[in-house]
């Protein structure tokens, strides 16, 4: 059968790039495009010999990678992993997007453990040779596009680590997550908005988009942690909030810069009362703002200089996991908080926002001591509580008997401010922890 002529759309100097006959388009593709299109779909791969000393088999290259089967901890079973043809740390081959996991605070965020990820494979930092903890403010980062396994824990991995493991748990997929703390010693929140931790936050974004890019997938961020409140001790509550806000909406517009969606902020709550009234609310109105806490600090060990133990950080990085999980399905997470407290003639009627019904754990496992983290004042005298009961006619609400009657003056009712409570709701973590409950946040408000 003699076809008609092909008729040509785009021509280039080395011959036709788009054509067309009687049967359709005709495309030239580069060679570029060709190797590509092997390494996506396996069609260039060649058996190859494993990596050497390592329980793998099963090898083959595909084009700048070397996959393989191999059995590595923590799984009980083989997986498949993948590595740099010409070496490096040895990656998950694993399903969807790189998950970027980003820390921005000061020096106490970056505080490191000893001893690899839990899941080693998993969770990477960038190649840069700033490890998870990052530059710490002392040197301008570049984005990479390359992952380096970490050689020291973080708060950030220990989250990626919890992250993980309740995914293994419910037998789901087991993403790639590459953390990243950024920090630095500013006086003011305000300032880190615009000064070396947020410069090298954008080279960690860029790095999580290159790296995605080498991989053959996209960059998606998991979280950034708002890890900061400690350092600040000067601006007023409304200057506080002001820089917040100002933070998030710098690394929101990095993030978009960089084609990744809207991705959570979890807000850590320390227990300042300097800081107290302003982190309320921010918990509390974040100005349509992605700002979760996932769980007050007063619920976490901590060492005599009130930096997180290596326990503490577990059991932070769990809740961590546990609010990421519901906001990922587009579920609430808030920690039980006061939002209104109102005097009757015999008590105090306080009410919360609580996704379950309140609970006074009588155990107390924090020594919050009498009145489990509330106090009743008026002016600088603190009034005796006789006793504090859930409302039963509608359980997310205390009611507080003074044990005294009460003043005419001005009344304030607080809650952990400063000390530890012993208010939570009814949820549990799944793992069971006794103390991984959903603690309620602390706060400061004037009786009505």
């Amino acid at each position: 059968m003699r076809h008609k002529p092909t008729d040509v759309i785009l021509r280039a100097r080395n011959g036709d790039v788009i054509a067309f006959d009687e049967s359709g388009l005709i495309l030239r593709l580069s060679d570029q495009v060709i190797a590509d299109i092997a390494a996506r779909t396996g069609l260039g791969a060649r058996p190859v010999a494993p990596p050497a000393d390592l329980d793998a088999w099963n090898a083959w290259e595909m084009g700048d990678w070397l996959r393989f089967e191999a059995h590595l901890p923590p799984f009980p079973a083989p997986r498949t992993y993948r590595r740099r043809r010409e070496g490096g740390s040895i990656l998950a081959d694993a399903p969807g997007p790189l998950l970027g996991l980003l820390t921005i605070g000061g020096p106490a965020a970056s505080d490191t453990y000893a001893g690899p990820a839990a899941f080693p494979n998993h969770v990477l930092a960038p190649a840069d040779d700033l490890g998870a903890q990052g530059a710490a403010g002392t040197v301008l980062a570049r984005p990479v596009d390359r992952l380096q396994a970490l050689t020291e824990r973080t708060q950030g991995s220990a989250t990626a680590d919890a992250v993980l493991a309740a995914r293994h748990r419910d037998g789901r997929a087991m993403p790639l997550i590459c953390v990243r703390a950024e920090t630095a010693a500013a006086p003011l929140v305000a300032s880190l908005a615009e000064g070396a931790a947020v410069a090298n936050a954008a080279a960690a974004i860029g790095s999580f988009t290159a790296i995605a890019e080498t991989l053959g997938t996209r960059a998606e961020m998991l979280a950034t942690v708002l890890d900061l409140a400690e350092d600040d001790v000067t601006s007023n509550g409304t200057a506080f909030a002001s820089g917040v806000f100002a933070l998030v909406d710098r690394i929101d517009a990095l993030c978009h810069a960089r084609g990744m969606r809207e991705a959570p902020f979890l807000l850590r709550f320390p227990n300042d009362p300097a800081r107290l009234r302003a982190l309320w609310q921010i918990a509390v109105h974040p100005a349509g703002r992605r700002i979760t806490v996932p769980c007050p600090s007063y619920a976490f060990a901590r060492d005599a200089f009130g930096w997180l133990t290596e326990a503490g950080a577990a059991d932070q990085a769990s809740m961590d996991a546990a609010a990421l999980e519901e906001l990922s399905a587009r579920r609430r997470w808030v920690c039980p908080t006061m939002l209104l407290a109102e005097r009757q003639r015999y008590a105090i009627i306080a009410t919360f926002d609580a996704l379950a019904p309140l609970a006074i754990d009588r155990a107390d496992p924090f020594f919050a001591g009498e009145g489990y983290g509330f106090v009743l004042s008026c002016g600088s005298e603190a009034l005796s509580l006789k006793s504090i009961e859930v409302d039963p006619s509608d359980r997310r609400r205390l009611v507080l008997f003074p044990g005294q009657a009460l003043p005419e003056g001005p009344l304030t009712l607080s809650y952990a401010n400063g000390r530890p409570g012993a208010l939570r709701d009814h949820w549990r973590h799944p793992t069971g922890g006794p103390t991984l409950r959903r603690w309620a946040l602390p706060s400061v408000l004037e009786v009505r």
